[in-house]
């Protein structure tokens, strides 16, 4: 969670720096069915590693 936080404030702090349409067109490389397929992999192993009592799922 502080890893994110951390990521958040740094992008807030550099918003004006970004590029919303060069942004946009990096975002629409990706496939919607490509995110879901990948996160559903994502969640589906660390809840095998949890269930196998792993204290903390590995990436």
């Amino acid at each position: 969670m502080e890893s994110l936080l951390a990521a958040i404030a740094m992008f807030e702090a550099n918003e004006a720096r970004f590029d919303p349409a060069a942004i946009r067109c990096h975002a629409e490389r990706f496939a919607a069915e490509r995110f879901r397929a990948e996160l559903q992999a994502l969640i589906t192993r660390c809840w095998r590693e949890w269930q196998a009592g792993l204290q903390t799922p590995r990436r």
